[in-house]
C-alpha cells in the first residue's frame, strides 16, 4: 500500500488525482481497506498476480475524476487499484467493487471460456447494449430488474462489478440475511459466482 508521494505521478495523472497528505483522511481510508480486506480469505489476493502481472498495488489518493479505478502497468509488470481516500470513506463499496475489476481480469486469464460476453448478453434483456461509455443512463427504470444501477449500464465490466459490490456489501452490512433481487439479477450472480 502506497500514500502520499509514494504514490507515482503517472498512476495519479491517469484520472487527475492529487496526492493526499490529509493524515486523518488517509488513516480512514487504510481502516476502511484493511476492514474489507480481511474479509478475503488468507492468499485471495496472491491470486490476482497471474501471467505477466507479478505484482499487486495498492494506492491512496486525493481526490480527482474518479473514486476509484484499477489498471495494469505495462512497464513495471503489476496491476494496482488507486483509491480516492475522500471518497472511499464516504463509498466504502468502492473498494469490492476495485477488486472485483481485479478478480473478472484473473478468471478471463486463468480460465478463458468461462466468462463470456456471449454467455452474458443472454442474461441481458433482448436487444439490450451496453452504453460503453460513462455518460448518462437515462432508461435504468425500463432495466432495473436486470442491473443493480443505472452505472450497470454502462460497461460489462461495471455490471459485474457492481453485483460483486452488492454482494459483499450485504455480507458486511446484513450477515445472515438473504439478498432479496430480481430473477434476472440473481442468474447473473450465479454466472459471475461461479466463473470467479
Amino acid at each position: 500500500i502506497h500514500i502520499a508521494d509514494e504514490v507515482p505521478s503517472n498512476v495519479l495523472s491517469l484520472c487527475d488525482m492529487d496526492p493526499c497528505y490529509n493524515y486523518s483522511v488517509i488513516k480512514e481510508a487504510l481502516i476502511l481497506i484493511d476492514k474489507s480486506y480481511e474479509e478475503y480469505p488468507e492468499g485471495f489476493f496472491d491470486q490476482l498476480t497471474y501471467g505477466a502481472v507479478r505484482e499487486f498495488h495498492v494506492y491512496i489518493s486525493g481526490s480527482g475524476n474518479a473514486a476509484a479505478f484499477t489498471n495494469f502497468s505495462n512497464t513495471s509488470r503489476y496491476r494496482f487499484i488507486c483509491y480516492d481516500a475522500y471518497s472511499i470513506t464516504y463509498y466504502p463499496e468502492t473498494i469490492d467493487h476495485e477488486i472485483s475489476h481485479c478478480i473478472e481480469q484473473a478468471v478471463i486469464f486463468n480460465n478463458p471460456g468461462s466468462l463470456t460476453e456471449e454467455a452474458w448478453s443472454e442474461l441481458n434483456p433482448e436487444g439490450f447494449k451496453y452504453l460503453d461509455s460513462y455518460g448518462e443512463i437515462t432508461n435504468y427504470d425500463e432495466y432495473s430488474d436486470y442491473f443493480i444501477s443505472d452505472y450497470s449500464m454502462t460497461f460489462i465490466e461495471e455490471d459485474r462489478a457492481e453485483l460483486f459490490e452488492t454482494a459483499m456489501l450485504y455480507y458486511w452490512e446484513y450477515q445472515g440475511y438473504a439478498i432479496d433481487l430480481p430473477e434476472p439479477i440473481e442468474n447473473k450472480m450465479t454466472y459471475y459466482f461461479q466463473a470467479i
